[in-house]
């Protein structure tokens, strides 16, 4: 495996789909002696994309011209994307975390929303449970998504890179599994004039019990509370991060001497690397369980898998009955 650095910032490259495995094992020396508990990981479908939450992807369009992303503009897509998929979800007799009266009433909403957004103090503490459970299901809001689970990790990174494969113009990148220190993340501060040394980044988690995706991918998200500064010149937290590497700042001797690290893995291997994590049990059917992901998992893994799905001899064996060979 080579080791280099990007920005300050340890990167590790692995040749092959075993290789990238034994590597995120818990005995690998790349985790310090710590368990997974103790990292915030991520996968992601190339290794060149930042760490930027999914509210600001893809905005390019309206950062340019007469349509400016604005920091009001971001908070009020964010509101009105989580009322939308509560309200749609309420006709549905779904339930979601956190919905309340308070976003149902007429004062509630002024209170919670129509004031914060206005001087951009959105969102209120109320509303975390809900983001992270729209975040999760795949609407864009400012959290990020971890898991405390490299091999989850992993996976995503894999299957979001064989997407990115079929859409792109290349086929020569990597894809990614980043692993952030959560100790270490603490140092870096807000330098905010009225809280100058509370953390920056907060970890969001919700109730497991409310959002079975959520446990079954041992997830966990982060809030930049530096966020509401100007979008225009946010920095992301792979960014920061490099930064504050460069001062010195993040590595703790004695605890940890590689607090945030990207592990990779070229695109070619992504295949090999989920048939490797199938035999893990891991794969959409177990990570985001229903009958739909079991249907979609079948024709997944027939798709990158050319040899026959079911395992050999097994309709010989269901063709004899009571003894008897049944009628060809």
């Amino acid at each position: 495996m080579k080791k280099e650095r990007d920005r300050n910032i340890p990167v590790y490259q692995c040749d092959s789909a075993k290789e990238i495995v034994d590597t995120l094992s818990i005995t690998s020396n790349i985790w310090e002696d710590h368990e997974y508990s103790t990292w915030y990981i991520r996968g992601q479908g190339r290794s060149s994309w930042k760490l930027e939450p999914s509210i600001l992807r893809n905005v390019g369009g309206l950062k340019s011209g007469p349509h400016v992303m604005t920091r009001k503009n971001i908070f009020y897509k964010e509101y009105q994307n989580m009322q939308l998929f509560k309200k749609i979800a309420d006709e549905a007799g779904l339930s979601v975390p956190g919905d309340s009266q308070l976003f149902r009433t007429f004062e509630g909403a002024e209170e919670a929303v129509s004031k914060r957004l206005a001087n951009l103090t959105w969102p209120p503490i109320e509303a975390l449970d809900t983001l992270a459970f729209i975040q999760h299901h795949g609407i864009p809001t400012r959290l990020l998504d971890f898991t405390y689970n490299p091999f989850v990790a992993l996976f995503f990174a894999a299957k979001q890179g064989l997407e990115e494969l079929d859409k792109a113009t290349d086929d020569d990148f990597n894809i990614c599994i980043w692993a952030i220190n959560r100790v270490s993340l603490t140092h870096i501060k807000t330098m905010d004039t009225k809280n100058p040394y509370s953390p920056r980044y907060l970890e969001i988690t919700t109730p497991y019990a409310a959002n079975e995706y959520l446990k079954k991918q041992q997830g966990v998200f982060l809030l930049d509370s530096c966020f509401a500064k100007d979008i225009m010149n946010y920095r992301t937290i792979d960014e920061v991060i490099s930064e504050e590497l460069g001062k010195n700042k993040l590595v703790t001797p004695g605890f940890c001497c590689e607090p945030v690290k990207k592990i990779e893995i070229n695109i070619s291997e992504a295949k090999t690397v989920l048939l490797l994590l199938k035999k893990m049990h891991i794969s959409l059917a177990s990570l985001m369980p229903s009958f739909d992901n079991v249907k979609r998992h079948i024709d997944f893994y027939r798709s990158i898998d050319k040899k026959q799905y079911l395992p050999k001899g097994w309709l010989r064996g269901i063709e004899m009955v009571g003894g008897r060979k049944t009628a060809q």
